[in-house]
């Protein structure tokens, strides 16, 4: 039997103002919050109730893990192959957050090979996004561009 909803493990990756408001929000499902970020918030950990982890832990533990860090050398790359491996097999993945944060090849991977679920996406390395890429030829996965969304073309 699939956990409950309330079972589940939400993971952000930054607790910046966009994680911050997904965090908020996400209580309201009485899930288990999850976050890693490159500096702690012991404050905003208090207040929302959820508990910062190394992100290898964070990515393991997910059911859910959505993107929200910003762009910095220390970021950049963040997510490839070897953290796509970490997560849970029936996980979702989304990144809201930047492109080059997420290695598409290995996100293709992991997709193609099953290591994840499903992934949400709407940043990618090059946007907009080329209607060529391998990523649009899977199933379970949702795209779309940040980049033509603000210009108001769909993909």
């Amino acid at each position: 039997m699939e956990p409950r909803f309330s079972e589940k493990h939400w993971a952000l990756v930054s607790l910046d103002r966009i994680g911050y408001a997904v965090a908020r929000r996400t209580k309201g499902f009485n899930m288990t919050i999850l976050y890693y970020d490159l500096v702690r918030n012991n404050n905003l950990e208090e207040s929302l109730r959820i508990t910062h982890v190394p992100l290898e832990n964070l990515l393991s533990q997910a059911d859910i893990v959505t993107v929200h860090t910003p762009l910095t050398e220390k970021t950049k790359g963040l997510i490839g192959e070897k953290e796509f491996k970490k997560i849970k097999k029936n996980a979702i993945f989304v990144n809201t957050s930047r492109g080059p944060i997420v290695d598409e090849a290995a996100l293709y991977k992991a997709l193609k090979e099953e290591w994840i679920a499903a992934a949400g996406i709407d940043v990618f390395k090059k946007e907009p996004l080329n209607l060529d890429s391998p990523l649009l030829t899977l199933e379970h996965s949702s795209y779309t561009s940040h980049h033509s969304l603000n210009r108001g073309i769909q993909v």
